[in-house]
């Protein structure tokens, strides 16, 4: 609970949990994994059966987010997962859109 106090309050106001992190990475896996080939279609069932799966696979053990300067709703952050029990890091630019869902993009290093 502490952890993620630190982490909300690392990302300021309105900014993204651990959970909506996880939400995001998991159906941009997802996404991503089924994009690979366009010619084949996905029922929402086995849409539904890979996030789940994906859900169970990632693990996101830290976050790091710094608002991005001279924008509001705006944060960089550096996330620590476990996926598929591979340890990786990310860096993701995160925003909020008008109806405040969580968007985001990967940062290049």
């Amino acid at each position: 609970m502490l952890a993620m106090l630190a982490t909300l309050t690392a990302c300021g106001d309105n900014g993204p949990s651990k959970d909506e992190v996880k939400d995001f990475i998991v159906k941009k896996s997802v996404s991503d994994a089924l994009a690979t080939n366009p010619f084949q279609r996905h029922t929402e069932q086995e849409t539904h059966d890979a996030i789940e799966k994906m859900n169970k696979a990632v693990d996101i053990q830290s976050m790091q987010c710094s608002a991005t300067k001279g924008f509001k709703n705006v944060w960089d952050c550096t996330v620590n997962v476990m996926m598929a029990n591979e340890p990786t890091t990310g860096k993701i630019r995160f925003h909020r859109d008008d109806n405040g869902k969580l968007q985001g993009e990967s940062i290049a290093e």
